[in-house]
């Protein structure tokens, strides 16, 4: 008896696979690129909540004696969002915020370019004597 063996894939059924993929990573790579407003906003709010941290952690830098003698000052929201690391900034819409803050801090914001809130953080500001 001769039996035939199936081996492999028919030319069609391999075009097939190779359309269904492509559709599949085009639909993939333009859904990348898009955030929800919501989802802006919790990017925003965490990244304003680590500006807070970073300054903070640098300002008990300083006051330790941790920090090199010719140390940046943290006296502006620019500042403050330079400490940041691994954070695009582009992604983000940076400012002072209103209003006169208590001596010795600063009222920034941060927004998401896509989020639809501005946050505005209390930041303390470190000066060349570290107070």
């Amino acid at each position: 008896m001769n039996t035939k063996k199936c081996r492999g894939f028919s030319l069609v059924e391999a075009i097939v696979v190779i359309t269904v993929l492509g559709v599949l990573a085009g639909v993939a790579i333009t859904n990348t690129g898009n955030v929800s407003p919501a989802a802006g906003d919790s990017v925003a709010n965490s990244v304003a909540g680590a500006m807070v941290a970073a300054a903070a952690n640098y300002r008990v830098r300083c006051e330790m004696g941790d920090l090199p003698v010719n140390f940046a000052t943290v006296t502006n929201c620019t500042a403050a969002r330079d400490l940041l690391q691994n954070v695009t900034l582009n992604d983000f819409t940076w400012g002072t915020g209103g209003g006169a803050p208590p001596t010795g801090y600063l009222y920034c914001t941060v927004r998401h370019s896509q989020g639809a809130t501005t946050y505005t953080v209390t930041v303390r500001t470190t000066t060349a004597s570290c107070g």
